[in-house]
């Protein structure tokens, strides 16, 4: 990976040099059943593969009763294998990253958020959201492929989705924003991130088309099946279980965006979340308007 666009997305705070953004390769997964045993002991085998690669490079987690940050770098901390399982009907959320303090963007970040089932009943979703550095897999025995794949097979999300995309602070200082849209004009293939406002407002359709798209059986059906998709040259299709796993080019790709990105954006628009909402804070950062637009951006194929 082209090391010029870490540099390019890395933006620090002059004052006091923390890491306000930051580049990663990201696979985030929306799903319901958050207070069921199968969707927690899924989350936390994740959770363990990746404490497993990542190995002496979580610096910090959060106390799950206030939030306050805890240094794993000073002293071990409980983690959510000791108080997950038995959690009553309720909303929870974890994290872990590997910035130098416990407010930095980093590429190294595992984050999720579980729903209660009252609020599932209204649509809303969990998520879980985790970073790996752009070459982490370079050095690897596995490919993100590999583990996008257990880990999906294991969760059986709703849908989701893997990019390169950009990642942001923990103390919600939006200056970024301004970036974020240049570099989103910049790079087609570059993915901006909404949580939370995905997990509220997606609810049964999909982000949109990525390097990696997952999706359910019940898009599949709407658009077609598999024979649809394998009308499209150029891409790699995985089914588990419930879920349809499709790779859009052999490479993610950023500017010079191959057809098969158009081609598959076509057939999945009538899948993909129309609703309008703003993924930013800032006057200078998306409207609703903008980011409809670019969340459409690959719907037409690209003549």
């Amino acid at each position: 990976m082209d090391p010029t666009l870490e540099q390019q997305v890395r933006l620090i705070d002059p004052e006091d040099q923390r890491v306000l953004m930051t580049v990663c390769l990201n696979l985030t997964l929306f799903f319901r059943g958050g207070s069921t045993p199968e969707k927690r002991q899924a989350i936390l085998m994740m959770l363990t593969d990746y404490q497993q690669m990542m190995q002496g490079k979580l610096n910090f987690t959060t106390n799950p009763q206030t939030g306050s940050w805890k240094d794993l770098r000073k002293k071990p901390y409980q983690t959510p294998h000791d108080w997950l399982p038995e959690l009553s009907d309720q909303e929870w959320e974890f994290v872990y990253h590997g910035g130098q303090h416990h407010r930095d963007a980093s590429d190294i970040r595992f984050l999720v958020l579980g729903k209660p089932s009252w609020q599932e009943q209204h649509g809303d979703l969990g998520w879980v959201t985790v970073n790996f550095p752009l070459n982490f897999f370079s050095a690897s025995s596995e490919t993100f492929q590999d583990v996008a794949l257990r880990w999906i097979e294991a969760l059986q999300p709703l849908h989701g989705y893997g990019a390169i995309s950009t990642t942001h602070n923990h103390f919600d200082d939006h200056e970024y924003e301004s970036l974020e849209v240049q570099l989103a004009e910049q790079y087609p293939g570059l993915d901006i991130p909404d949580y939370i406002g995905h997990g509220l407002h997606l609810k049964d359709q999909i982000k949109g088309v990525n390097w990696l798209t997952i999706i359910h059986q019940t898009h599949l059906d709407s658009i077609g099946g598999l024979p649809a998709l394998e009308a499209i040259s150029g891409i790699r299709v995985w089914q588990r279980g419930d879920n349809t796993i499709i790779q859009a080019a052999d490479q993610p790709t950023l500017a010079k965006i191959p057809q098969s990105y158009y081609q598959l954006g076509a057939l999945l628009a009538p899948v993909r979340s129309t609703t309008l909402y703003e993924p930013h804070y800032e006057d200078e950062g998306f409207t609703e308007e903008d980011y409809a637009q670019w969340l459409a951006r690959f719907d037409t194929p690209d003549i």
